[in-house]
């Protein structure tokens, strides 16, 4: 593992490599997680602890009391005041150039790969801001490790998305989102180096197999729920019921088999990225 530092800023390069967002599971607790889809990822460096006070220290050349510890309550506006005193610095711009590298809050999967294999230091029950847009599900989702861009409107174009890390249990995160302009506690950042991208990004594609999900969903409808509704009854004598209350064993049958669904399905293709089609918007 090759560190790299700056102003006290302690960097870790991961070297480029492919890896795996979201779930292939099929049940409709998971629906926020599909597709799972490949990142081909770039070289990049990633600051190994989130931002901490005496870093701030040393960038603003000013004394501060409180040396250990994350710095928190940060907000987007922010970190961007204080990526563009890290950019100041000669030794940086220089590295940068030479490089063709900038300077940002990684995108998640930036983020999650680094995280995966242990590169960067998390801090439990804290929030890290991301870079990206705060949509849910991965259709749409870069494939080359870029910040998804916010092309929403109304309430969510004033979010970015984050990752919070479990208080307790390690190993466990959550995709949220935070308010872009607001200060809230336990939100700490951290910044990433990055290759510039000036070609068009493949994303997931936007839209599923329709006909074939909805054949799928019908079969297992049908397998769990319709057939065991009425082969209950008849299996215990009572094959009058089954055919004069049909219509209720149907409804039954329908609902329990929806139900199943947010359980268990079969699992979905991952996506690769060789199957990514490229953005409309870059």
């Amino acid at each position: 593992m090759e560190r790299l530092t700056f102003l006290d800023f302690t960097f870790v390069r991961v070297q480029a490599q492919s890896c795996y967002i979201g779930s292939d599971k099929g049940g409709w607790m998971y629906a926020n997680q599909r597709p799972r889809y490949e990142v081909q990822l770039p070289e990049y460096f990633i600051l190994e602890s989130p931002i901490q006070h005496h870093h701030l220290g040393k960038l603003f050349d000013t004394k501060i009391d409180d040396t250990q510890g994350d710095y928190e309550s940060l907000n987007f506006f922010e970190t961007n005041e204080i990526l563009e005193h890290f950019c100041q610095d000669k030794g940086v711009t220089d590295f940068l150039e030479q490089e063709q590298l900038e300077v940002r809050l990684p995108s998640f999967s930036e983020w999650h790969c680094a995280y995966e294999q242990d590169y960067i230091i998390t801090s439990p029950g804290k929030t890290e801001l991301l870079c990206d847009a705060p949509v849910m599900g991965n259709r749409g989702a870069m494939m080359d490790g870029r910040p998804r861009p916010n092309t929403l409107i109304g309430p969510a174009a004033a979010q970015v998305a984050a990752v919070a890390v479990h208080p307790k249990q390690k190993g466990v995160t959550a995709l949220t989102s935070v308010p872009i302009d607001r200060n809230l506690p336990n939100v700490i950042a951290r910044i990433v180096l990055s290759p510039r991208r000036t070609e068009r990004s493949k994303v997931v594609p936007k839209n599923a197999d329709f006909i074939a999900t909805l054949g799928s969903e019908l079969l297992w409808i049908t397998l769990f729920g319709i057939i065991p509704s009425f082969l209950i009854p008849i299996m215990r004598g009572m094959q009058d019921y089954a055919i004069s209350d049909w219509p209720n064993l149907l409804f039954g049958g329908l609902v329990a088999g929806f139900v199943s669904g947010a359980i268990w399905r079969p699992r979905r293709p991952t996506i690769s990225f060789e199957m990514g089609v490229y953005s409309e918007e870059n």
